[in-house]
């Protein structure tokens, strides 16, 4: 069995996450922005970081979801574009200095300067070799587990999330292990829950919006309409078997006890439901 600390927990499992150096798998269903930018520097450092989360809609899970997925795309402006800025500047100023055409001109030339700088610096930001991977499991299937396995040699497991609650606030349990055979088994755990395929990091189109509600997921469809020729035929049998309302000059006849033995009469109703029983099943 391995160490187990009660309390604050982030002064014991931070410390060996800054420390990683050569992969981290975490598995926290819910993120605070300040952790995924340690898991960010991480992944810049070399480490290889696989991470299990939540789709969660709460608002800083998302902030840190979109900062995770934003770290390979978008767009990027070049030095050059300064240049392009203090060219700009010097026409600026002078434009100001002179009060007459040749002022809006130059003003004019200042605005285009910075224009034409965006235009030749801008560029795409290249393809990222972060060995960042994450893998984002719905609510309806909610993953409580709380995971964090250090360079393959050192595991935290207990209850924290890898939120600034979790890590300095809340009374959290926390077991560090570092027994190889305890390792090899948690190692086998995360491997269960990540399953045989590596999910590439998340890009930020699929994070929805702070506020704006998820997508409906694809489920599988189910058929329960009824055609038209099975209502006709329900609408026929129920019109065949429904018991006739009597008029208003017609007399109530005396409730007469249902006879007993093999010979009783069936009601509509059981008539109906035997009729249903052999059409449908």
């Amino acid at each position: 069995m391995g160490t187990v600390y009660s309390g604050i927990v982030g002064q014991h499992v931070l410390p060996s996450i800054r420390a990683a150096t050569q992969s981290l798998d975490i598995v926290s269903p819910y993120l605070s922005p300040e952790y995924a930018q340690l898991i960010l520097s991480k992944a810049r450092q070399g480490v290889t970081v696989r991470l299990v989360t939540s789709d969660s809609n709460g608002h800083r899970h998302q902030q840190a979801l979109r900062m995770i997925g934003g770290a390979t795309d978008g767009y990027i402006i070049g030095s050059r574009f300064w240049r392009y800025v203090a060219l700009a500047i010097v026409f600026g100023m002078s434009g100001v200095m002179l009060h007459n055409y040749a002022g809006l001109v130059l003003l004019a030339f200042s605005l285009t300067a910075v224009l034409a700088g965006v235009a030749k610096t801008l560029r795409k930001r290249p393809a990222s070799t972060l060995q960042l991977f994450v893998k984002i499991v719905p609510a309806t299937q909610l993953v409580h587990v709380k995971l964090y396995i250090v360079d393959q040699q050192v595991v935290f497991a207990g209850s924290a999330n890898l939120t600034y609650s979790g890590m300095n606030r809340n009374i959290e349990r926390i077991e560090m292990k570092t027994v190889p055979s305890e390792v090899q088994t948690e190692i086998g755990v995360f491997s269960s829950i990540w399953g045989p395929q590596p999910a590439p990091v998340i890009p930020p189109a699929r994070i929805p919006p702070i506020g704006q509600p998820r997508q409906p997921r694809d489920t599988p469809a189910v058929d329960n309409a009824v055609t038209r020729e099975e209502a006709k035929t329900l609408e026929r049998l129920y019109k065949d078997f429904r018991p006739a309302a009597p008029s208003q000059s017609a007399k109530i006849p005396r409730p007469v006890a249902p006879s007993v033995g093999p010979s009783a009469k069936t009601t509509w109703q059981e008539r109906l439901r035997s009729r249903l029983r052999r059409m449908f099943l």
